[in-house]
């Protein structure tokens, strides 16, 4: 993508971003997180600690990754 078409999109993106802004809750939407976020936000409050365990208990050395990665909670 050249800088040209990375702008439009930035800026189309900054568009979509204002339209839904009346609906912002403060979590992101999974689908459409296309920057860096706090993973953390992205879950219901609790849902993230719980998903930590789980991967704790199920890829305690962290192999499976996704685009929003959820890190083992500690031992």
């Amino acid at each position: 993508m050249d800088d040209h078409v990375a702008e439009m999109v930035q800026i189309a993106l900054g568009r979509v971003q204002e339209a839904v802004a009346p609906d912002v809750n403060g979590r992101h939407y999974l689908n459409f997180v296309e920057a860096c976020a706090d993973v953390a936000s992205l879950f219901a409050p609790g849902d993230y600690d719980r998903l930590r365990e789980i991967k704790r208990r199920v890829d305690p050395q962290d192999v499976f990754l996704g685009n929003h990665h959820i890190a083992p909670a500690a031992a």
